[in-house]
């Protein structure tokens, strides 16, 4: 079990996590960050067994915005873990968020709750397309028949083209 309790790490001291293989949107956390405030730790390794001190395994995009946004801490759990250990954790923490799904129409309803979306990381074509999708595929015009149509008598039914 890890010890949860946050502290303020100095945003200078910390060390991205190197080879990271999550590309994230930094500018639309700083954005969040800016409307919403720091509302998530980041998770630190304190670097003991792997001699590099104060690396940040989950939430280097927050660690960077941090920086952008010129805070001098930011809340931070630090943990002392080997490479492996913090390795593990490092792809969980992307991993389980990817695996991670919506439910299109709650998620509009939620947009569609706000006066604006300023740090939320959607915008007003997000909310078109996702209500596109809800609406599913355009419907097909029916096809038109190409050819002659058929004429029948109204008293016999015989097909008046046949002596065209």
């Amino acid at each position: 079990m890890h010890d949860l309790t946050i502290h303020h790490v100095p945003v200078a001291d910390l060390a991205l996590l190197p080879g990271n293989p999550r590309q994230g949107d930094v500018g639309a956390v700083v954005e969040s960050m800016r409307t919403n405030g720091v509302y998530q730790p980041i998770i630190v390794n304190q670097g003991t067994l792997t001699g590099r001190p104060l690396e940040v395994i989950a939430g280097n995009h927050r660690a960077q915005a941090a920086q952008q946004l010129g805070m001098a801490t930011v809340p931070a759990i630090l943990l002392d873990l080997d490479d492996d250990a913090a390795t593990r954790i490092a792809l969980a923490d992307n991993r389980t968020s990817d695996l991670a799904d919506y439910d299109t129409a709650a998620l509009v309803v939620m947009l569609q709750s706000l006066d604006g979306y300023a740090g939320t990381g959607y915008d007003g074509d997000d909310l078109d397309d996702l209500l596109r999708d809800l609406a599913g595929p355009p419907e097909k015009p029916t096809p038109t028949p190409s050819g002659p149509t058929e004429r029948l008598c109204p008293s016999c039914g015989y097909d008046l083209n046949q002596g065209d």
